[in-house]
């Protein structure tokens, strides 16, 4: 199984998603998702088709990734992958702010991302039920190693943060579990539903 970064939004698509960089739960871990790209075919303003890679138009494949929305039609991606993890860990903590604690919420998690975070920690903050702002990621480990990478954050975090319990689970469990949806087995495009911008991991049969 080879994993590949995907995004669950249907006006984006997953040339949109290639396109603009592609952030999601294993960017801190294996980076963007244009940093698989391989080569690409690109239909341009003329009419014309051309491929793009290192060794051919390397120019239109550096500005594909990143900017590819300026260049032309993306028709065609040749991605690399990388080896599914072994163990990974979903984690969430509610952090409780308010107008009084949020600036010094932001300013710890500052701190960790630029000098203690290890790559193995991937999360982002959302405040999806408004007011109520809260941490979700995965970890690429165990529970208990997750817990030992993520204590130095929960220590200077302010007071009043609820942690989740963490769930262990395999590559295609962690798909499914931030996918929005039961499965992603899909034979056909995926089911129209409104799913906000969402970044998450898929994999590839080998």
């Amino acid at each position: 199984m080879h994993p590949l970064r995907l995004l669950n939004l249907h006006s984006v698509g997953v040339s949109g998603h290639f396109l603009h960089g592609g952030f999601g739960f294993s960017s801190h871990m294996h980076g963007l998702a244009l940093d698989f790209v391989e080569s690409v075919t690109v239909v341009l303003a003329d009419g014309s088709v051309v491929e793009a890679s290192k060794s051919k138009n390397s120019d239109l494949l550096w500005g594909i990734k990143g900017a590819g929305s300026n260049f032309g039609i993306v028709a065609s991606w040749k991605l690399s992958t990388f080896e599914a993890p072994k163990a990974l860990t979903r984690f969430g903590v509610s952090l409780g702010w308010n107008k009084s604690t949020a600036v010094a919420g932001f300013e710890a998690v500052e701190k960790y991302a630029r000098y203690t975070q290890p790559r193995e920690v991937n999360f982002r903050i959302g405040d999806y039920n408004k007011g109520q702002p809260g941490i979700e990621g995965l970890y690429y480990g165990t529970p208990r190693q997750w817990r030992k990478d993520f204590q130095p954050l929960l220590d200077t975090l302010p007071a009043g943060y609820n942690v989740s319990e963490p769930q262990s689970l395999n590559w295609i469990q962690a798909v499914i579990s931030y996918s929005n949806y039961d499965n992603v087995d899909w034979i056909h495009p995926s089911p129209v539903s409104r799913v906000p911008l969402y970044p998450y991991d898929y994999a590839i049969p080998s």
